[in-house]
């Protein structure tokens, strides 16, 4: 059998819309699933054979360490992290609050960072393995009004999986990030409600991305800043 349908995939928050999503269709393909809350685990989550759930700060590195330390002596190996964590603040840089500006920084880059840095360990060794970050198509355009602040946390995040994958070169394991422009997900309609939905992208388009990514076929592509508009 494939080590990619053996070993689990930590999905880092697993508590949000898209994390969910990807969770649930990981599950149908018979993947062996590690999800990580932010605080607590949801009431409604079933309970599944091949899904083990975990509350970590993933902007902790000493957390996130010891989790995913525990996570192979428990269950054998990973084989692949997502990092679907993440917050927006919409502000101009004049009244944007310095607190806004740290939890972006904490939410959209530290995250990806302790989960890359502590994945490394486990999935070098073995030659293969995936990781997957979220990051935002206006990074790839720049100059968004009242976005400063998320787009450099962003951005921070795009500047490490560059290096990264070139760090990773030859390694087997490949690190790509997907970049789409506005999600459609409850909160963002009960946000924008007079927003065009049919202009955004949809969870089953993003999940079927990285599955592609999460594949053996997925090794061809390695420091890829994805962008991804509507269907």
């Amino acid at each position: 059998m494939s080590v990619f349908a053996v070993n689990g995939i930590v999905v880092g928050g697993a508590g949000g819309a898209l994390g969910r999503s990807l969770v649930q269709q990981l599950l149908v393909a018979d993947r062996r699933v590690h999800a990580i809350y932010r605080q607590h685990v949801p009431s409604d989550v079933p309970q599944h054979p091949r899904l083990s759930q975990h509350c970590c700060d993933l902007s902790d590195g000493n957390a996130v360490r010891e989790l995913l330390d525990h996570l192979v002596t428990q269950h054998g190996g990973i084989e692949a992290v997502v990092n679907a964590a993440g917050a927006f603040v919409w502000a101009k840089t004049a009244t944007c609050a310095d607190t806004d500006v740290d939890l972006l920084l904490a939410a959209n880059f530290k995250t990806a960072f302790c989960l890359t840095k502590y994945a490394l360990p486990h999935l070098c060794p073995r030659q293969h393995g995936r990781i997957v970050l979220i990051s935002a198509a206006a990074t790839l355009r720049g100059g968004e009004v009242g976005m400063g602040a998320y787009l450099a946390s962003k951005s921070a995040l795009n500047a490490l999986l560059l290096s990264t994958a070139a760090e990773l070169q030859g390694s087997g394991v490949t690190i790509n990030a997907i970049c789409p422009t506005i999600i459609d997900t409850p909160r963002n309609r009960h946000d924008m409600p007079q927003a065009d939905f049919s202009t955004w992208v949809s969870m089953a388009r993003l999940v079927r991305i990285i599955a592609l990514l999460l594949s053996p076929q997925g090794g061809d592509i390695n420091g890829a800043l994805m962008p991804v508009a509507q269907d």
